[in-house]
């Protein structure tokens, strides 16, 4: 409010030596969530919603850790991840995709990789920018799993580090 904008030779380099307020975004609200307790196993060859029910932070209580989905409050653009990793009982040819959904409607996806010798998997980093209106949109994380050769296979969810669902606001405009 001192500077008159006017004035400012904007090729000048200026040295701020008080607060600046209103030059950037708060990044809130933000989530982080992961799920605990016994891992959670897939339906074979079907969709399954993901049991995030423990919150590494949560800026805003908008992280809802008994419908595991995020809810803002605040309408705006938002950078959102989804890692999944776990283990499976036959070291098989599997297919694997996590997601997420928006409003109930699959968003983006990415399929998944399998380590054959080890029976472990991990999706990898599924990342997307989402538009969100602030009132009622939410987001979910969903996962599919596919054995080609054995439909009595299991899979299950490590916890803890390895699997977590995030996002945070980038611009409100």
């Amino acid at each position: 409010s001192k500077i008159i904008a006017e004035s400012m030779d904007l090729t000048d380099t200026y040295a701020f030596t008080g607060t600046v307020s209103g030059a950037g975004e708060s990044n809130r609200p933000y989530f982080c969530a992961k799920p605990t307790g016994s891992s959670q196993v897939f339906t074979h060859n079907a969709d399954t919603k993901m049991v995030f029910n423990s919150e590494v932070f949560d800026s805003a209580g908008a992280f809802d850790t008994t419908s595991y989905r995020f809810t803002p409050q605040t309408a705006g653009k938002y950078f959102v991840f989804l890692r999944i990793s776990g283990t499976c009982t036959n070291n098989d040819e599997l297919y694997m995709e996590q997601s997420l959904r928006k409003n109930g409607t699959r968003f983006e996806q990415l399929v998944g990789i399998h380590d054959i010798a080890r029976g472990d998997f991990e999706f990898g980093s599924l990342t997307a920018m989402i538009d969100m209106n602030g009132t009622s949109d939410y987001l979910e994380a969903y996962a599919y799993f596919y054995n080609y050769s054995d439909s009595n296979n299991q899979a299950s969810v490590y916890g803890g580090e390895k699997t977590k669902f995030g996002a945070y606001l980038v611009s409100t405009t």
